[in-house]
């Protein structure tokens, strides 16, 4: 092991990274066995990270991504408290990013508003500056409403003086 160019905790977050991907390729019957182990693994990372902080988070931002790869695939029920609590201040910065992308990937899936406005304080009030940024490209990346039901939402109620097709 002395050739090894990573710690342990990089090999155990690729090893979780592969758990989660390899979700897409099971059949039907295999899939709640799976998904049920890919969870109590991504809770057993939270877990590892928040007790040993020697592991950089790298496990945290691995299994985030794993519950909302969960969330999406409708294995498990749509829940943001995850991601806004790793979202707050005095989280790792690397954290605090890779819940965001999930936060805002959520927004996007769910049309939530609630989070929507909680995105939105985070930008107005955040202490780093760099997260604000990072807050304002999320929500670009993934928009939280569709550009067409804005103007249909406009012509319908400002008498627009063009036609939305």
């Amino acid at each position: 092991n002395t050739s090894n160019k990573y710690d342990d905790c990089c090999y155990r977050a690729c090893l979780l990274d592969a758990v989660g991907d390899s979700l897409q390729q099971l059949k039907n019957d295999l899939l709640n066995d799976a998904s049920s182990f890919v969870l109590t693994e991504s809770i057993n990372s939270l877990k590892i990270d928040e007790m040993f902080p020697y592991f950089h988070t790298c496990l945290s931002y691995s299994s985030i991504c794993n519950i909302l790869r969960l969330q999406k695939h409708k294995y498990i029920e749509y829940d943001p408290t995850g991601f806004v609590h790793c979202c707050l201040p005095g989280i790792p910065e690397r954290l605090r990013l890779s819940s965001l992308k999930c936060l805002s990937e959520y927004i996007q899936m769910t049309q939530s508003i609630n989070e929507y406005k909680y995105i939105l304080n985070l930008i107005l009030h955040d202490p780093s500056l760099f997260f604000r940024k990072a807050c304002v490209r999320a929500l670009i990346k993934f928009p939280p409403f569709q550009v067409f039901l804005i103007f249909v939402y406009l012509r319908q109620n400002m008498k627009l003086p063009f036609q939305v097709n």
